[in-house]
């Protein structure tokens, strides 16, 4: 067989058969898939113990339960197992959650098969314990005790209630500070909860915190590049440990039950991302 001479361009220089082809592009697939393992193993890391990370924001609109479900379900989806998402708002006393405070405060510690009877439908990768379950020091303090049992990590929506909200931010080793870039309100709240836990003596957890801000809806690179979010962005990144910016979703936007795989691929890297750098301050 007569083996003939490879074909060239002009130049003499040989043609690949790949022409056309980006020769960085295998140089940066290799650099994000680095980087997403970088990511994912900073996620399943090991605490060394129960932690709890408090979603705070007293401010109207500002997404606070939606961010403890996305913040969840972003450990879940790495992590697998031992998270749990916990809405520490006040129910009356016939609530799953309050039922568990009373047995808890009571001297029962419920296995984990008892205790699933007192959560609520599970989530996206993570349980759920509703609202009720944090309504007075004692009941909060041995729920959070119960949980410690049996998760590793505890994603809390401190709610809005003044009391409740204290002895769930004192119990909290990390902060996720959320604000809506849809809601000025939402971002001089949280101006305004930063300055109270600084004279409370919560400076360190100020420091330590992670805010994030949400985009307003339809505006995401418009918003990127206004003013205001980067007076938001400056103050908070000054103040805090870190901030991030989360695409708005419709998915989210449309009130339903939030599956985090129909998220899109924008919103699902972000929350990856927060979770890595809530894992790493932990």
């Amino acid at each position: 067989m007569r083996i003939g001479r490879p074909r060239t361009r002009g130049t003499g220089e040989p043609v690949s058969h790949q022409a056309g082809r980006n020769p960085d592009a295998p140089r940066r697939g290799s650099a994000k898939a680095a980087a997403d393992a970088d990511r994912d193993d900073a996620i399943r890391r090991s605490f060394g113990g129960f932690r709890q990370v408090t979603v705070v924001n007293p401010g109207p609109g500002a997404g606070r339960t939606t961010a403890t479900r996305l913040l969840a379900a972003a450990f879940g989806q790495v992590r697998g197992v031992g998270v749990v998402a916990w809405d520490t708002t006040v129910a009356d006393d016939r609530s799953r959650g309050a039922a568990l405070a009373n047995l808890a405060a009571g001297g029962t510690q419920p296995g984990r098969g008892q205790l699933g009877g007192y959560l609520d439908p599970p989530g996206d990768g993570y349980d759920v314990l509703g609202p009720g379950a944090a309504g007075s020091d004692a009941g909060f303090a041995a729920v959070r005790n119960t949980i410690a049992r049996h998760y590793q990590l505890a994603i809390v929506d401190s709610g809005a209630d003044g009391e409740t909200f204290q002895r769930v931010v004192d119990a909290s080793d990390q902060l996720l500070v959320i604000i809506s870039a849809a809601s000025g309100a939402s971002g001089s709240a949280a101006v305004r909860l930063l300055d109270q836990l600084e004279r409370d003596g919560q400076r360190r957890l100020v420091r330590h915190a992670v805010t994030v801000i949400t985009a307003a809806p339809g505006r995401f690179e418009a918003v990127r590049r206004d003013s205001d979010l980067s007076t938001i962005q400056g103050h908070f990144g000054s103040r805090t440990r870190v901030v991030h910016v989360v695409p708005h979703d419709k998915v989210i936007a449309s009130a339903g039950p939030v599956r985090f795989e129909a998220l899109s691929a924008a919103t699902r890297t972000a929350w990856l991302r927060i979770a890595a750098d809530i894992a790493r301050g932990l």
